[in-house]
């Protein structure tokens, strides 16, 4: 995780983050497929508010991510993809 200073607001820079951004899907993209205000989809990439279960479910459902990854308590997007590395 890095951090960086934009205009005064520190952003952060998650591994979910890399993701979207290596995998092309911007924030508004994933707001509008997860039904969701992208500042609320904001605010839970900067980790200034919590992803709600139902979130990590979708994500998992639509996008393969594990939980654990998507919070921050795993370097592999995938689920499983430690073990399958081992």
């Amino acid at each position: 995780m890095f951090r960086n200073i934009k205009q005064g607001v520190e952003m952060v820079n998650t591994p979910v983050k890399e993701w979207l951004t290596s995998q092309g899907i911007s924030y508004r993209d994933l707001a509008t497929r997860m039904n969701q205000s992208p500042s609320s989809i904001s605010q839970k990439l900067n980790r200034k508010t919590k992803w709600q279960e139902d979130d990590l479910a979708w994500l998992a459902d639509n996008l393969g991510l594990s939980a654990d990854f998507v919070i921050g308590k795993a370097d592999y997007p995938y689920r499983n993809q430690a073990e399958a590395l081992a």
